[in-house]
């Protein structure tokens, strides 16, 4: 590799990199904000909940305020999985396509470097 491809090749790799690192800490930001929420809304149900409970006058009571919070509990569950899944599934498509692009740079100089290696007057032209 000649000195101009070699800073070309190193320039394309570090914004790669950067690319690739804003997009994992954009998910973990995301993620973070989707744990957050969710851990409020934990805290926020098992309150109501057990203020519910506590105020129930016997067995019967209590088995329909817990049977009652199930099926809200379930559902949350399932939201938040689809929302997480959603964001795996965002980084994922966006470091494939980065990491996509990268390869197809590195196989085109890859390519360049070969023909110039191969070819003597190609590399006194460049």
């Amino acid at each position: 590799m000649l000195p101009n491809e070699f800073t070309e090749f190193h320039k394309t790799s570090l914004e790669a990199f950067g690319a690739l690192s804003r997009a994992a800490i954009d998910a973990s930001e995301k993620l973070a904000q989707l744990n957050l929420a969710a851990s409020k809304s934990l805290l926020n149900d098992t309150t109501v909940l057990a203020q519910q409970l506590s105020g129930a006058k016997d067995i019967q009571e209590v088995v329909a305020v817990a049977g009652n919070s199930a099926q809200p509990a379930v559902d949350k569950l399932v939201s938040y999985s689809r929302q997480a899944f959603g964001i795996a599934n965002d980084a994922g498509s966006v470091i494939g396509r980065l990491v996509d692009a990268q390869v197809r740079g590195g196989r085109r100089q890859v390519e360049e470097f070969v023909d110039l290696a191969m070819n003597p007057k190609a590399r006194k032209a460049a």
